[in-house]
């Protein structure tokens, strides 16, 4: 149920000339909240700006759907809210603010920034500062897409399907294509913001021997914990923390994408690349990418814990260090078998 304090929020919704949005804190969420954005789009005369933290804000500039961003440092929590409270917008009075975030912080920040009507899921303890709520309630694999979605309950009286595809992003056209690479490689993002969530390294490296052995030359996002992957002139390294822009335009030029659940895999969804993502603890059912209409593939085991809180490993033992058993079981041969089918690589 959602709570109604004075105006019901849909007259709020109706009547505010800006909506603003406080979008998640991660690059594959934010991909994950377009649905929510495109059809909060389709039902708003009113400008939507994104409240995104720095990291993300080129990415929010990307989103069709928004026509404008506010971003906040990445710092501590009451250092946003510092900020945000010294620059109040002049239309603030006029809006109505949304959080997608589950953070109390992220409803302190649209306090601070001055947000009338405050709306959001009543996790994480912050009633305290959302005038509306909403009960979150979710399956096991219910899309992240489609609890956000939920959250246009109360405004629409009903929920939308999450699309089977999206338009793509606003990319910078004036961007060129990358130059220091082949003119036709496959990504592979062997990387991970956490190294449970990534498949082995060495099984990396023996994908990409069979890669190259079949004649595809590779750009690889390595992760710092694993060995040194020689470069070779079919093997090219993507040097780490390289700028979101600068990942996007390698990622776009590539003729498939290979890697971990994660953001950079959202990102390519988004700009049109086909992809093949590997999961363990994580599940296609809840974090799939929303593509543009290519294919997307998900290899995976199926594991019935999947996907899991991710509290590594307070809820399952390693079975090598920092491997889940969900990624283990995943062999070099369970997951090139999908990858050379869909790159037409098997004879």
């Amino acid at each position: 149920m959602a709570r109604t304090l004075g105006a019901d929020l849909r007259d709020a919704f109706s009547s505010v000339e800006v909506v603003v949005v406080r979008l998640p804190s991660w690059m594959g969420d934010i991909l994950m909240a377009r649905p929510f954005l495109v059809e909060l789009r389709r039902q708003t005369r009113a400008r939507v700006v994104a409240l995104v933290r720095a990291a993300y804000a080129e990415l929010a500039a990307w989103l069709p759907e928004v026509d404008d961003v506010l971003s906040m440092p990445d710092e501590p929590a009451w250092r946003r809210w510092a900020y945000l409270w010294r620059r109040r917008p002049t239309w603030v009075d006029r809006s109505l603010g949304i959080t997608l975030a589950h953070s109390l912080a992220s409803a302190v920040e649209l306090c601070a920034l001055g947000v009338p009507w405050r709306y959001g899921y009543a996790t994480d303890h912050r009633r305290l500062f959302l005038t509306h709520w909403m009960t979150a309630a979710r399956g096991h694999r219910t899309p992240e897409s489609l609890h956000f979605l939920r959250l246009l309950l109360p405004i629409l009286g009903s929920v939308p399907e999450v699309p089977v595809a999206l338009p793509g992003l606003r990319f910078p056209e004036e961007v060129p294509p990358p130059t220091d690479f082949p003119e036709d490689y496959v990504f592979v993002y062997a990387d991970a913001s956490r190294r449970p969530r990534a498949w082995p390294s060495e099984r990396y490296i023996r994908l990409i021997q069979r890669l190259t052995a079949c004649g595809q030359a590779v750009v690889a996002a390595w992760p710092r914990w694993a060995p040194p992957l020689p470069a070779t002139d079919r093997v090219h390294i993507l040097r780490p923390d390289v700028p979101l822009l600068e990942l996007a335009r390698v990622i776009r030029g590539a003729r498939w994408f290979i890697g971990n659940d994660g953001g950079p895999a959202h990102l390519a969804a988004a700009l049109g690349v086909p992809c093949s993502v590997i999961y363990g603890p994580g599940h296609p059912a809840r974090h799939r990418p929303i593509g543009t209409g290519q294919p997307i593939h998900a290899i995976h085991a199926d594991w019935p814990c999947s996907p899991c809180r991710q509290k590594f490993f307070r809820e399952c033992r390693p079975v090598a260090p920092f491997r889940p058993a969900c990624l283990d079981v995943l062999n070099v041969e369970f997951v090139w078998r999908p990858v050379a089918t869909v790159l037409g690589l098997l004879r």
